[in-house]
């Protein structure tokens, strides 16, 4: 079973199964909307901590997309999408952090994980400037497009690794 959203219905997509068992989906415990003033944001993936904090990635395209003061970055470049970690409460009632990582051009957050006290993420680019660290395993762009990779702490206060990974097409 998952969850498939189409015209902001959130519905199940059932795949195969045993149909002489019955099909039991566990209720939903909760479910929030998280976007800023116009639907600018997608999430593709998330991850839990031991707490019940979830951690989600993808892209917002707004200024306006949920930000706390604190985070490591809470300014949107402005230029096309921003790749997002926010991370929400256990209950879903509000979020503890976003950071964006921004660049000049288009920043996608694709995959999540979290090991204590680190959240990591992987994404792509086509920016030249995203805030690589001194710790940075590839510290510039090698094609139009690069994957790259972030470290920050668990509270999204700091940017411990962002570095691009890619080499040439």
């Amino acid at each position: 079973v998952a969850f498939q959203l189409g015209d902001k219905v959130l519905s199940f997509k059932v795949g195969i199964y045993n149909q002489e068992y019955d099909l039991v989906i566990d209720p939903l415990i909760w479910s929030t909307w998280i976007s800023g003033a116009k639907e600018d944001s997608y999430v593709y993936d998330l991850a839990a901590d031991n707490s019940g904090n979830v951690f989600i990635t993808g892209y917002c395209n707004s200024n306006t997309f949920p930000v706390v003061s604190g985070s490591f970055n809470t300014k949107y470049y402005g230029s096309g999408q921003d790749a997002i970690i926010t991370k929400v409460k256990p209950d879903g009632t509000g979020i503890l952090f976003t950071a964006i990582i921004s660049g000049s051009g288009v920043e996608t957050g694709y995959r999540i994980c979290y090991e204590y006290p680190f959240v990591y993420m992987a994404g792509q680019t086509i920016s030249s400037d995203i805030p690589v660290t001194s710790a940075a395993f590839q510290k510039s762009r090698a094609s139009t497009q690069d994957a790259f990779f972030v470290k920050i702490s668990e509270d999204g206060t700091q940017l411990i690794t962002c570095s691009y990974l890619g080499g040439k097409s």
